[in-house]
């Protein structure tokens, strides 16, 4: 379901991403499931789905109270969900840096991550990305360089984030 919200988020569709976060809220409550790890995956849901309707206050909000909720450090294995440490730093960092804030220390915890970068490479790679935006914007080219060849090592090859593919491989000449 909350695949399914972002999902529906990024097609425009946003009663039904709404929709799908409170099904899964009624589905815990109603189970009795609902503790630490739903609270924060809900948290990160509602921070996801802010960011990306550009409600920056809510979306700090939400995850922060999601990174709040994460155990110190390494995996925490639950029945169906994983932590998100790399997710919820990475969305912190977009958050922040579209607010004007400090994204960097936030992309930098997601990119210096060990374990928890397992079950969200995504976000991981990504922060890579950000970081060498980042350094190039406050220049520090050879920070920069490091940051994008990092990204294209494991990016560069493949169909997802072309434009930013494209933007790494121009930034290195």
């Amino acid at each position: 379901m909350g695949v399914a919200a972002l999902a529906h988020q990024a097609l425009g569709e946003i009663s039904e991403a709404q929709a799908r976060i409170a099904e899964l809220r009624q589905l815990w409550q109603r189970t009795g499931a609902a503790n630490r790890v739903e609270e924060r995956h809900l948290e990160y849901l509602e921070g996801r789905l802010a960011l990306s309707r550009g409600g920056l206050d809510s979306a700090l909000e939400h995850l922060k109270r999601a990174q709040s909720l994460l155990p110190p450090k390494g995996v925490e294995f639950h029945w169906h969900l994983y932590p998100h440490h790399v997710a919820i730093w990475a969305a912190l960092g977009e958050a922040e840096r579209a607010a004007g804030g400090d994204a960097a220390s936030w992309f930098e915890k997601a990119a210096g991550s060990g374990s928890e970068r397992l079950e969200q490479p995504m976000a991981y790679v990504r922060s890579l990305y950000f970081l060498a935006r980042i350094h190039a914007e406050r220049g520090k080219p050879a920070e920069a360089r490091r940051y994008f060849e990092r990204f294209l090592k494991l990016w560069g090859d493949g169909e997802l984030d072309a434009e930013r593919v494209r933007e790494a491989r121009r930034a290195l000449g």
